[in-house]
């Protein structure tokens, strides 16, 4: 009986711990669902608020017409990507022909450059039969491809009426051979004809010869009518044919020069005019260098139209690089070079003072000394020489000089001494 109290104990206990426990979670529920009832108050408050400010924002009440309609224009939108996306392929495919293109264009162009020497070797082995000045030559291109048109027309008509002078000439000779060749057989057969004794027979035989001279004569006159016509023509042939061989001379120079020369884009007459000039320039430079340093003498690049080279007369007349000269060297070279600009900027005119800045401080004193004395040279012969340097040994050379010492804070002061004077 006690152990049934005490399991009757133990079992209220345990009801009474979990009916506490119970009653907590009925507590905690009650809370709960007064939170949610709070919650679900908001969010109806929140959803009012929502529906207003759709209301205020989309003014279509039909929201499903609304979706279609947004759907709608989501699939116009893809229409049109899909679209952009086929314009994007062909403009892919575009870019690659456009790229063959371009790589066919290269080619081309190293066509282009491959007959453009051609050509200029082509020129320059017409140069010595041609004998033109540049003068004469820009005269050449002056001319029109209409003129070339009409020179051409001029050429074939000539030819035409020589053609035709020449078929005439050939058919007067022929008539004129068959003519000489029935005279001589009726020569032969009156000679061998026997007259008769009845002078009856001599009348009708002299009406008969009579009527025969008659027509010979007038035959002989036609025939030389003939012969006069066929005389004009061959005189008309050979003054066209001294004619077509002046017009076919006069035009086939210009016509080869066009060919040589002429372009859409002026280049190849633009390369030719420069590489003229080059030559001319090069040519009065030879002119100073062979008084400055007579060992040298410049002349341009075979197949190359602005590249110079210097040829060694104490080496045998060995073809150098003007990179192999020395400082020395080149300073003679270049001032040749600057004195045949000048005379060609000159034209008529004497330029009589020479500035020269060429940085002596680069110069190994055997190059200096050598380059002084060209200028010693140059001074002797009448002309004014001005040169721009720091290096100290020029002043010991120089008897004029302008010099510029400077004060500090910005000035500077001028001053000219002579042969040490200041």
């Amino acid at each position: 009986m006690q152990d049934e109290k005490v399991l009757l104990a133990t079992q209220k206990q345990q009801i009474e711990t979990e009916l506490a426990s119970l009653t907590q979670q009925c507590q905690s529920l009650s809370e709960d669902t007064q939170a949610r009832q709070a919650q679900l108050v908001n969010l109806a408050q929140a959803h009012q608020q929502r529906s207003a400010a759709r209301q205020a924002l989309i003014l279509e009440p039909d929201l499903i017409a609304l979706e279609q309609a947004y759907k709608s224009a989501i699939e116009a939108q893809k229409a049109k990507r899909a679209q952009a996306e086929q314009a994007y392929s062909q403009a892919s495919e575009k870019r690659a022909g456009v790229q063959a293109r371009q790589q066919t264009l290269i080619q081309q162009r190293e066509d282009t450059a491959q007959q453009y020497r051609a050509s200029v070797r082509r020129w320059i082995q017409w140069q010595p039969t041609l004998a033109m000045h540049q003068y004469d030559i820009l005269q050449a291109l002056s001319y029109s491809e209409t003129w070339r048109a009409s020179e051409r027309q001029a050429i074939s008509e000539v030819e035409a009426a020589y053609q035709e002078a020449k078929t005439r000439l050939d058919e007067r000779q022929q008539q004129l051979t068959h003519c000489q060749q029935a005279i001589a057989e009726a020569q032969v057969w009156f000679d061998e004809q026997q007259l008769p004794d009845d002078d009856a027979a001599l009348a009708a035989q002299h009406d008969a010869w009579q009527r025969a001279l008659d027509e010979a004569e007038q035959q002989l006159f036609t025939l030389r009518h003939q012969l006069t016509e066929s005389e004009k023509a061959k005189q008309q042939a050979g003054s066209l044919t001294e004619k077509i061989d002046a017009q076919r001379s006069q035009t086939e120079q210009w016509l080869k020069l066009a060919d040589l020369i002429g372009s859409a884009s002026g280049a190849k007459f633009r390369n030719l005019a420069q590489s003229l000039t080059l030559g001319q320039l090069v040519e009065i430079a030879n002119e100073h260098l062979a008084s400055l340093s007579p060992r040298y003498a410049l002349q341009t690049v075979p197949d190359s139209l602005l590249a110079l080279q210097v040829v060694d007369h104490d080496m045998g007349d060995e073809v150098r690089s003007v990179e192999s000269l020395s400082g020395g060297e080149s300073f003679l070279v270049s001032l040749s070079l600057a004195l045949a600009l000048a005379s060609l900027a000159a034209d008529t005119r004497q330029l009589g003072s020479l500035f020269i800045d060429e940085g002596f401080g680069t110069l190994d004193p055997e190059s200096l000394e050598m380059a002084l004395a060209c200028l010693d040279t140059l001074q002797a012969d009448g002309r004014q020489i001005g040169v721009i340097s720091h290096v100290g040994t020029l002043v010991e050379r120089i008897g004029a000089q302008v010099r510029v010492d400077s004060q500090g804070g910005g000035a500077s002061r001028v001053l000219v001494t002579q042969q040490g004077v200041g």
